[in-house]
């Protein structure tokens, strides 16, 4: 299989209106990700990853106390387990992009890697 065939080259698309609301230029864009939502799950194991994340769940929870912020956290750490075991890649990566920084830093503590190197590619931070 080409690398274009693989991964076609975007399209683009916009609309331009005028100042009555008339459409005046138009073109298509879709972008196309080869590896589609679920790339970044690339070399991770899903039932790998949804274990961890229950461990990180319990974590959390020990640790997030009253904290609102930290409880938000949480649910979204248990929806991305929810996720990972309905093999939903999209939520998955909205739920761990959600979780944020505070889930990242206790997957660290906890030794928990598989659950660690997702939620760094979530956040884009690799």
């Amino acid at each position: 299989m080409s690398d274009e065939t693989r991964n076609p080259a975007p399209q683009k698309s916009f609309v331009a209106t005028s100042t009555h609301g008339r459409a005046v230029a138009a073109e298509t864009y879709n972008e196309t990700n080869y590896y589609g939502a679920g790339g970044f799950l690339e070399g991770i194991d899903l039932p790998t990853l949804q274990a961890q994340l229950r461990r990180l769940r319990e974590a959390m929870q020990a640790e997030a106390g009253g904290d609102l912020e930290k409880m938000k956290a949480v649910v979204a750490i248990d929806d991305a387990e929810k996720s990972a075991a309905a093999n939903e890649p999209e939520g998955l990566l909205d739920k761990l992009k959600a979780a944020g920084t505070w889930a990242l830093d206790v997957a660290g503590k906890i030794g928990v890697a598989v659950a660690t190197a997702a939620i760094t590619r979530a956040l884009g931070l690799k």
